[in-house]
């Protein structure tokens, strides 16, 4: 064997250890964001079994049928083991399959009517929704669904 043929082998394995390399580089890189990823999906899922709210209460009154003059309060209890964030994007209500956009100021605490950001397990909160609904029929059946940020839910059905 010559130098030239040692030179080419030499050439040749430096060349597959550099691209072993940089195989194992990517693969750890990969491997790493796969992890992390699934890392953050085992959280999620955790938060999710977590939380649990019901919806304790719904108060409605209407003395004017076929209106908004109306008034339209629901209760909602965290029953859960997770504390909520209450943000302008959620919590979601919906009465009868129909999104009612519940303002920031109409969500507040059940006991001191004052505004709440997080709302801790075992705590009641209170969603104003007079005139946001207009009436509904005599005799009917009135379906109201709480769903939470990250998609936990409850539902609450009466009759006017």
């Amino acid at each position: 064997m010559g130098f030239p043929q040692i030179a080419t082998h030499l050439v040749v394995f430096i060349t597959i250890v550099g691209l072993l390399t940089g195989l194992v580089l990517y693969m750890g890189s990969a491997s790493r964001e796969t992890r992390d990823a699934m890392i953050t999906r085992r959280s999620a899922i955790v938060e999710k079994l977590k939380t649990d709210v019901v919806i304790t209460n719904v108060y409605y009154r209407n003395d004017t049928p076929n209106t908004a003059d109306n008034d339209f309060v629901v209760y909602v209890k965290n029953v859960g083991e997770t504390q909520l964030k209450i943000t302008e994007r959620c919590p979601d209500l919906y009465v009868n399959n129909e999104f009612i956009d519940v303002a920031l100021e109409n969500i507040t605490w059940a006991i001191n009517q004052t505004p709440i950001t997080y709302w801790k397990p075992e705590d009641t909160i209170k969603l104003n929704i007079t005139d946001r609904v207009t009436s509904f029929p005599g005799n009917s059946t009135v379906e109201v669904k709480f769903v939470t940020c990250n998609g936990v839910s409850s539902t609450y059905q009466f009759s006017t």
